[in-house]
Parts: C-alpha cells; sequence; structure tokens
C-alpha cells in the first residue's frame, strides 16, 4: 500500500505532508523519478524510494521521516550489498555515491550516478560496476567514514584487477551531494572540474589525514 507523492494540500495527512516537505526542501522533485509513502504496518509513514528495471519496481528503501530508527530499511527481496541504484549503464562514466538520495540529486543534474545503499561498496556491488565499460568514479560522503569507504573500494579494485578508480567527495562545505544540489551548486562543473586519479599518491595522502 504506497501512494505516490504528487502534491501537498490541507487535505493530505501529516506522514504525507512529511515527505512531500522533505523532498520539496531537498530538491529532489523530478519528472523522471517517483516517490511514495508507505502505509504498511512494516513501513508505516515512511518515504519509500523505489529502484526501477525497465519500468518494474525491483527494490525499493524505505527512509524514515523524522527520528525513527533505524533510518533506512530496504527491501526483504534481496541484501542491499547486491542492489545498486539504477543509472545509465551506457554511458562512460558513472560516480558511486553513498545514498539514493545523493544518486537522484547527481541525477536531477545530468550526472550518471549510482549508490551502494551505505557507506562502503561490498564486492558484489564492485562486480556488478565492472560489467560495464564504464569509469567508476567513488564519490562517498565528505567526512570520515566516506574516506574509509575510499580506502576499501581500492582494496576491492586490488583484489578484482580493476586498471584504475576515480575518485571525487562533494564540495568541503557541504556533506553530501544532496546538501550541495539543495544549495543550488552546479554540481555538473564541479565534478569535471574535481575528479581524481585514485592513484597510490592520493591514498597515501589520505593516510596521512588519519581518515583511512
Amino acid at each position: 500500500p504506497f501512494e505516490e507523492i504528487t502534491y501537498c494540500d490541507s487535505t493530505k495527512e501529516k506522514p504525507y505532508s512529511d515527505a512531500f516537505k522533505l523532498l520539496f526542501e531537498r530538491r529532489l522533485f523530478s519528472d523522471k523519478i517517483k516517490f511514495y509513502i508507505s502505509y504498511s504496518e512494516k513501513y508505516l509513514n515512511r518515504l519509500i524510494i523505489p529502484f526501477y528495471r525497465n519500468s518494474t519496481l525491483f527494490y525499493f528503501q524505505a527512509r524514515a521521516l523524522n527520528n525513527e530508527k533505524p533510518r533506512y530499511l530496504n527491501c526483504p527481496r534481496q541484501k542491499k550489498s547486491t542492489v545498486l541504484y539504477p543509472y545509465n549503464t551506457a554511458q562512460d562514466t558513472v560516480l558511486l555515491c553513498e545514498g539514493p538520495l545523493d544518486a537522484i540529486s547527481l541525477q536531477i543534474q545530468g550526472i550518471n550516478a549510482t549508490a551502494a545503499m551505505g557507506s562502503s561498496v561490498s564486492l558484489q556491488q564492485m562486480i556488478l560496476l565492472m560489467q560495464h565499460e564504464t569509469k567508476i568514479v567513488l564519490a562517498f560522503d565528505n567526512d570520515e567514514a566516506g574516506r574509509h569507504a575510499l580506502g576499501n573500494a581500492n582494496y576491492l579494485r586490488k583484489k578484482l584487477r580493476i586498471p584504475e578508480l576515480s575518485y571525487c567527495f562533494p564540495p568541503k562545505e557541504y556533506k553530501d551531494w544532496n546538501e550541495a544540489h539543495t544549495a543550488q551548486m552546479d554540481l555538473k562543473s564541479y565534478v569535471d572540474n574535481n575528479t581524481k586519479l585514485l592513484s597510490w599518491e592520493a591514498m597515501s595522502f589520505l593516510q596521512l589525514q588519519g581518515n583511512i
């Protein structure tokens, strides 16, 4: 029992209006992306972020609207470590960020992006990314966990013998891509100008900072 979130007026109950407010304030409404509010018992009053493949819903993530714990509940069909937020596999570059709302923020700005649904990419997700001849740009959050995730991804690169990875953190004044998107930054230009090769020098510098 999901209801699509399209508009809000005085007839809408609070959970719906809370979801609408979150999406509006974070500038996440788009003609190409749908969001829902759930009225089912397990996902009651949570924002539903759907994952579509060929117009078919195959996975979803349910986000708390207030202080409910945990913040995210995942679709029980399969483990989140085996799923990536849908992206265009035909493009030559994809940004891998942490959460679907970050990936959606980047997609709204014309950037091909996916999400690992957490602060670290799994072995299965990296193998999925390798199936396409796509440049992978690691775009984790701008915090210690994001830098630690970079080190984990570099370990998987070596294990899977991936020739190279690139990386791009969000602008330093913002924690994640959605915060930067909400502030109306031109993220396409920013990514073009700040994507770097994940070289051993870059890894050494981040290790010296104590974040990996």
